[in-house]
């Protein structure tokens, strides 16, 4: 009765519980592609450093003109990406997505460049 509390509470307040996002917990390697061979959608390269632990993500991606960029946001439980951005001083891209699936979606509003990632553990 208990969890089944905690799920409802969750999933109404839209809050993430550590102990439902701790299943996608560890660390990920993302690989980002662009629907657009244009160089500044096209330069992201293959991050290493994506960390999940207790439903929140740290890390950073990197682009070959924009430099590193800070990547945060929340995993909620079903493995789906809850406000997940990467941004830099040059860029601000808006991830969507899962981990259940180890794939998803990304778009650059500077830029209007867009894309798709996958992951691996």
């Amino acid at each position: 009765m208990i969890k089944f509390l905690t799920f409802v509470l969750v999933f109404v307040s839209g809050t993430i519980s550590p102990l439902m996002a701790g299943d996608f917990d560890g660390k990920y390697t993302i690989k980002i592609t662009s629907n657009d061979p244009n160089p500044i959608c096209a330069g992201f390269l293959v991050s290493e450093d994506i960390q999940v632990s207790n439903g929140k993500i740290t890390g950073s991606i990197q682009h070959v003109d924009a430099g590193s960029l800070d990547v945060s946001g929340s995993i909620r439980p079903d493995g789906s990406a809850a406000d997940v951005e990467a941004n830099s001083s040059a860029a601000f891209v808006t991830i969507r997505g899962s981990l259940k699936t180890l794939k998803g979606t990304w778009s650059e509003s500077r830029s209007e460049c867009e894309g798709t990632w996958s992951a691996s553990r």
